[in-house]
């Protein structure tokens, strides 16, 4: 079996390594991420990339025809990627997303907006209250703002 590294040097699964996602949580004290193991982090990374290139719509074009990921992408201005990069802003969103998807996809869900997380809850009479939805997307939405396409940003799909 490959590892996430192999893999994400081809472009074709991941936008980073393992060891660049466990750099970039050490750095941050993210003591969940290292927790994990390390199949756990690479599968994250993988499926976070593909949460990121299904569920957002991003200004620009692939860099080059035929690419598997959404990432390199021209013609957005300034901000354009180069080959095996990603802009930091994208990256953040990209690593947080991977975090969030080793709690399952609902916590992924709620990173990104599409289901209110809980506010409040009470065992006894079980009454539980949510944010509205995308309320809890704000930051990943934020951070990802500048390289979104305008009008419906999120492609949302169901199973």
């Amino acid at each position: 079996m490959s590892s996430v590294a192999e893999i994400a040097v081809a472009g074709t699964n991941a936008y980073a390594t393992l060891a660049d996602a466990d750099g970039w949580f050490a750095a941050r004290g993210q003591a969940a991420w290292a927790a994990a193991g390390e199949a756990r982090r690479s599968a994250a990374l993988i499926r976070a990339a593909d949460w990121l290139d299904g569920q957002f719509r991003f200004r620009g074009s692939r860099a080059e025809a035929g690419q598997p990921r959404a990432w390199p992408r021209r013609g957005f201005g300034s901000g354009a990627s180069t080959a095996g990069t990603l802009p930091g802003p994208v990256r953040t969103a990209y690593f947080e997303l991977a975090l969030a998807l080793l709690d399952g996809e609902a916590a992924a869900e709620r990173l990104i907006g599409l289901q209110g997380a809980v506010r409040r809850e009470r065992v006894g009479g079980l009454a539980i209250e949510y944010e509205a939805s995308g309320a809890s997307g704000g930051r990943l939405r934020a951070l990802l703002a500048p390289y979104l396409r305008s009008g419906l940003a999120t492609r949302i799909s169901r199973t």
